[in-house]
């Protein structure tokens, strides 16, 4: 998927004007480059493929393909509230990390990163079943995302 020349000028530098080594998260194709050079074969093979046949894998890449942002200028933002109720507690964003098996394939601490992660960014993290560290340990990461 092509970038628009802003998009690409917004990507590349940062608010103080340096380059950084980030990626749009319109880029897919370039994203899925990076995590193929830097990550082994074998954690490579496991995160790119899909289930059986991968029609669902096949389908939600055509659905990220199809997905247009629709910009509303103009309008006031300054009483922007994102927050859920997901199972009864307030969260600030509807966002869940999904269950992602096997995550000492990317991470020497696997999930327990991982739940670090979305508890500083304020989101749900789903344990998987084939996670590769135990609920307990994962429970007892710090953190304020609810549990």
């Amino acid at each position: 998927m092509a970038l628009c020349p802003r998009q690409r000028t917004l990507s590349a530098v940062n608010r103080v004007g340096h380059q950084e080594d980030t990626l749009d998260s319109a880029d897919f194709d370039a994203l899925e480059e990076k995590a193929r050079a830097g990550l082994s074969p074998a954690a490579y093979a496991f995160a790119a493929a899909g289930a059986d046949d991968e029609i669902t894998a096949a389908d939600n890449i055509a659905a990220w393909r199809r997905l247009r942002l629709r910009p509303r200028m103009l309008n006031d933002v300054t009483q922007v509230d994102t927050s859920v109720s997901i199972l009864g507690v307030r969260c600030n964003a509807p966002i869940m990390v999904a269950p992602f098996g096997r995550h000492k394939l990317f991470h020497p601490e696997g999930e327990r990163a991982t739940a670090r992660g979305a508890a500083a960014a304020g989101a749900v993290f789903v344990l998987p079943t084939t996670s590769t560290v135990s609920i307990e340990e994962v429970a007892s990461e710090p953190g304020s995302a609810p549990r």
